[in-house]
């Protein structure tokens, strides 16, 4: 049906509607309802199909806003879940240190900064002075030695690192009692200086002597992975690995150096 039926069709059905409520016409209703009928359809289905259409957008919208609600509902749990696993990995760090070291007098820090000058490398710890942290303190990893404290301020603390290539520690193993000094390179960390009638083999694990002054005794440092020996030097060497990944904790057990 175009617009200019459309337009006859409603002017007639109008002037018919209106004929139909006066007495003279009432007997024609039939001849008004041949013009009125069609154009009630046509209006009638209009309706119909906009109401659908409202409740259709309409679902749209509820659905979108509930689908808005249940994403800011999962992003909350995340958090939420997030926040619950960490605090988990805390708890078990903490009892797990606690086995270690045999006291709950120990300090936990976490690493909020690296550096290396060329001879040292540092750790930058978030506790200091304030936390009872202070110089010569070391540093360490279940049972592995990290470093020691070398500068402290009140909230915050620089250690040396045990892989500075300018760092010598004494050790000694657990396995013989052979002394050496731990140190490391660009190649790997070593146990040098052992004197070639000291017993030394593949497995043996060294630890801190203790002496030095500067890490207190027993601090795992490694295990020897290889030896090196000539029989015309004076000392060999044993190349040490560690189960231990330096750079990549982020987080530290502080042990007082009393």
């Amino acid at each position: 049906m175009n617009l200019k039926n459309l337009f006859i069709y409603f002017v007639l059905s109008i002037f018919f509607l209106y004929l139909n409520l006066t007495p003279f016409v009432r007997d024609f209703s039939g001849v008004v309802s041949f013009f009125t009928n069609p154009l009630s359809f046509f209006y009638t289905q209009i309706y119909l199909k906009t109401k659908q259409n409202y409740i259709f957008f309409n679902n749209v919208t509820q659905t979108q806003l509930q689908n808005k609600q249940l994403k800011e509902q999962v992003t909350k749990l995340k958090g939420q879940l997030s926040f619950y696993k960490n605090l988990y990995e805390e708890d078990v760090f903490v009892d797990r240190q606690r086995d270690y070291y045999g006291t709950d007098k120990i300090i936990y820090a976490d690493i909020i900064g690296r550096d290396f000058n060329g001879n040292y490398n540092f750790i930058t710890i978030n506790k200091g002075l304030s936390h009872n942290v202070s110089k010569k303190d070391n540093l360490a990893y279940n049972g592995y030695a990290v470093g020691y404290i070398k500068t402290a301020t009140p909230f915050k603390a620089i250690a040396v690192s045990i892989d500075s290539p300018n760092l010598k520690i004494p050790a000694i193993s657990l396995n013989s009692n052979t002394s050496g000094l731990f140190n490391c390179s660009k190649t790997g960390c070593f146990i040098k200086n052992v004197l070639q009638d000291k017993p030394l083999k593949e497995g043996d694990i060294f630890v801190t002597s203790g002496i030095a002054g500067i890490f207190k005794k027993g601090l795992v440092l490694g295990t020897v992975k290889s030896v090196q020996s000539d029989a015309k030097e004076i000392f060999k060497t044993a190349l040490i690995y560690s189960e231990l990944d330096i750079n990549n904790l982020d987080k530290v057990v502080i042990i007082k150096y009393e």
